[in-house]
């Protein structure tokens, strides 16, 4: 039997220093633009015995030093959180976490936050008016207040750690409590704002341009502000430990995932190991650490064996419509582009439609919108009713503030795929419910969430 170590080839081929670890899906806050509500995979507290298991592991692992704790759920929900964090940090492992901030401990229980080396409390607004936007049924001035008493312990003990960041997701409605944020977190004592663009329908995101940034960065020159996501943010991607290596490594054609810049390698909590963070649903896996060791699973032979399989039934997964999160991801789109191998492969005219409707969607994340419209009509020209054309068409123009239009649009898209699309559905409905158009807008959500709750009956 061979030995996993560093030294060994099998062990170079991927590289990573960190992995994250979700402790469980479940979560006390129903977010607006969050997946857990929908989430289809089952949910499950990760159990400390497992955690155990997969810190000791990764202590024996020649170049992890640092967990994650980071999921699709509220981290602090798990019962044996505090006694995992414990475990972990006398095993001599940077820790690294995020929460919603809606749950409290009494003192003796929150000393073992501080054995946290950094932890990042999201908090979308300074008024409920505003939070409640994103994070419904939910009372800011708790969250504050209970951030408030870990910050207070910290500075009772003299503690060097956490580093402790409120972190805001910014959208168009709340945009303008930006700088009361960061008044806020200078206020309680945080040492650092997150700001990251906010994943919602293209008429709710918004941008930091580099005046904007420049002038936010110069009003408080002695605060750390970062951003992510935006045009001019110094990390493309969110990064707890803002590790360079993560796009330096971009391109570097060592192996397809660190080609694709995957940083998200997460271990869900009944322990299948997701090479992608946002495999929420977890459609893919390089197996699970319950059954096999955390060394098998990041050797060279596993992990060509996940990747080969991603490049070689792509086609068959996308013609079935069975895909997994990885043929929807824009970095392994960009890479099928880029093989003149795959490209030759692509002949039939609805494999065409696939990747232009998935380079569409991409465009319009990345704000050219110009770019997603000229494709778009390419795509009407052959198939006036391609539905997925006709929604994206209708999505550029809400994010042009075009809002006749792109309901107009979207309309005529549900009403070609009306027995298939929740997702067009809602936002359709969202769109109406933000013209005032309130009759409407119920009578289409009403229909998103028939069509989520029968499809459930087939997952």
């Amino acid at each position: 039997m061979e030995i996993l170590n560093y030294d060994n080839e099998q062990m170079k081929y991927f590289y990573r220093d960190e992995i994250n670890i979700e402790t469980t899906n479940y979560c006390n806050i129903k977010c607006r633009f969050c997946s857990n509500p929908s989430l289809r995979y089952p949910r499950g507290m990760m159990s400390y015995e497992l955690f155990k298991k997969t810190i000791d592991e990764i202590v024996e692992h020649p170049k992890i030093d640092a967990i994650h704790l980071v999921g699709i759920g509220e981290t602090f929900l798990n019962p044996h959180i505090f006694k995992m964090i414990d475990y972990a940090h006398e095993k001599g492992v940077e820790i690294y976490s995020c929460s919603n901030g809606k749950w409290t401990a009494k003192e003796e229980t929150l000393m073992s936050v501080l054995k946290l080396n950094h932890i990042h409390v999201t908090i979308d607004g300074v008024t409920n008016e505003v939070y409640n936007q994103s994070r419904p049924n939910t009372d800011v001035k708790f969250i504050i207040k209970s951030l408030k008493k870990i910050i207070d312990l910290k500075n009772k003990v003299n503690s060097k750690t956490p580093h402790i960041e409120v972190k805001m997701v910014v959208f168009t409605f709340n945009k303008h409590q930006v700088i009361d944020i960061v008044k806020l977190a200078i206020d309680i004592g945080a040492d650092s704002v997150w700001l990251s663009k906010g994943a919602a329908p293209p008429h709710l995101q918004t941008d930091f341009s580099v005046d904007e940034l420049k002038y936010l960065k110069t009003s408080f020159p002695n605060f750390t502000i970062i951003t992510s996501g935006f045009s001019s943010s110094e990390f493309p991607i969110e990064s707890f430990k803002r590790n360079k290596w993560k796009f330096e490594n971009y391109g570097s054609k060592k192996c397809l995932l660190d080609e694709m810049g995957c940083a998200g390698l997460t271990v869900r909590w009944d322990g299948s190991m997701s090479a992608c963070c946002f495999d929420f649903n977890v459609t893919s896996t390089l197996g699970n650490i319950a059954n096999d060791s955390l060394m098998k699973l990041w050797s060279k032979d596993n992990v060509k064996k996940f990747e080969n399989n991603l490049l070689s039934n792509h086609h068959k997964r996308v013609a079935l419509n069975q895909t997994i999160n990885c043929d929807r991801c824009p970095r392994f789109i960009t890479h099928l582009e880029r093989s003149n191998e795959t490209i030759n492969t692509l002949n039939s005219f609805n494999m065409n439609i696939d990747y232009s409707l998935i380079n569409i969607q991409n465009q319009i994340s990345n704000n050219n919108l110009k770019e997603a419209t000229f494709q778009c009509n390419e795509i009407l020209q052959r198939n006036p009713d391609n539905a997925y054309a006709l929604y994206f068409l209708g999505l550029i123009e809400a994010k042009q503030a075009n809002m006749k239009t792109a309901v107009l649009l979207m309309t005529k898209a549900v009403s070609i795929i009306s027995s298939q699309s929740s997702v067009f559905h809602n936002n359709l409905g969202l769109i109406l419910k933000d013209i005032g158009e309130s009759g409407s807008s119920e009578f289409i959500l009403n229909e998103s969430l028939k069509l989520k709750q029968y499809a459930e009956q087939f997952k």
